[in-house]
């Protein structure tokens, strides 16, 4: 019977789902690492809504990224901007504003945000918005979710960025439009990572790649929105690629 259970236990475990692949090692793979920024690929499909997501997730981007912000009752929602103004057309600001007034709009919850990632296997790229108290929920779902190792989480904001790293100290963090002065926290934190703020390539200080990472910090820049962007941000060793429009090539 001893021997029975050993078997049936060795055959359950060959068929129990593999745990998904922590962040660093997705960035040690060959191939250019995207970042579908707000979830965005088409121009057909509203940024940060499940269309764009899936959208995203299909075309195979790597990462899937989205902006987190707490409702009134304290409910996670996926959207930019702190009003549904610019996307949906109502002055509806997200923190005034209860989640059933919220989902009157196609705004995603955070898990069901996290529901495409999971299903596609993409990384959850997730930019944290408002009051830093937003950082402690986002990270006790990933918790719960068991996606730690396989998601970023990122801010403009420092704060957010201090906050994760006190509340967490394994999660990858990545501080969004950084600056040297920080390079030394940033390191001493680490798992973590930066973009910086240089739209043209040529205005990239030259040598500000290399000093990053020999802070042991991973970087990139914004954004990688054609062929001769992804070519040049590869030849400076960039580590992911943010886009808004940009795809993986078929493997042939």
């Amino acid at each position: 019977m001893k021997r029975i259970c050993l078997i049936l236990a060795a055959l359950c475990a060959g068929f129990a789902p593999a745990a998904p692949r922590p962040f660093l090692e997705r960035l040690a793979d060959p191939e250019p690492f995207y970042v579908a920024h707000r979830g965005r690929v088409s121009p057909d499909v509203k940024e940060n809504t499940i269309a764009s997501f899936e959208a995203a997730a299909k075309a195979g981007l790597q990462a899937i990224e989205t902006d987190v912000r707490l409702t009134k009752d304290g409910a996670l929602v996926c959207i930019h901007d702190a009003s549904l103004k610019r996307v949906f057309g109502v002055d509806l600001k997200v923190a005034e504003a209860t989640l059933a007034e919220i989902r009157a709009y196609p705004v995603p919850t955070f898990d069901e945000y996290l529901d495409v990632c999971v299903k596609y296997d993409a990384v959850p790229f997730i930019e944290t918005k408002g009051d830093k108290a937003v950082v402690a929920p986002i990270l006790e779902k990933l918790r719960q979710r068991g996606l730690i190792d396989v998601a970023v989480m990122s801010a403009v904001s420092f704060k957010h960025i201090r906050e994760v790293r006190r509340l967490d100290k394994k999660v990858f963090v990545h501080h969004i439009f950084s600056k040297p002065e920080l390079l030394d926290e940033l390191a001493a934190m680490g798992n973590a990572g930066l973009s910086w703020k240089y739209a043209d390539l040529a205005a990239l200080p030259k040598g500000l790649v290399e000093r990053t990472h020999a802070k042991g910090l991973k970087c990139c820049l914004r954004a990688c929105d054609t062929p001769e962007a992804r070519d040049a941000m590869r030849a400076l060793k960039l580590d992911y690629l943010p886009t808004n429009k940009m795809t993986p090539e078929k493997k042939k």
